[in-house]
């Protein structure tokens, strides 16, 4: 196989996956926040401290809206 074309395959293989790339990040970005989400502080994203307390407003919140469901 010449080089030219084993550099065309890839310049097109690294092209799709930069589109695809592309096309999934605006696919999410206009994807809606489902119903009954709440919005934690971007600090409490990776926290599994129990005791926190803003964790446990926010599991307080979750509680609240799941009995409201039912």
């Amino acid at each position: 196989m010449a080089d030219w074309l084993r550099i065309l395959i890839a310049v097109a293989i690294l092209g799709g996956l930069i589109a695809l790339l592309i096309i999934s990040y605006i696919l999410n970005k206009r994807t809606k926040k489902p119903e009954g989400c709440i919005e934690i502080d971007e600090h409490c994203a990776s926290c599994n401290i129990e005791g926190c307390a803003v964790r446990s407003v926010a599991v307080e919140i979750e509680r609240s809206q799941g009995e409201d469901e039912k």
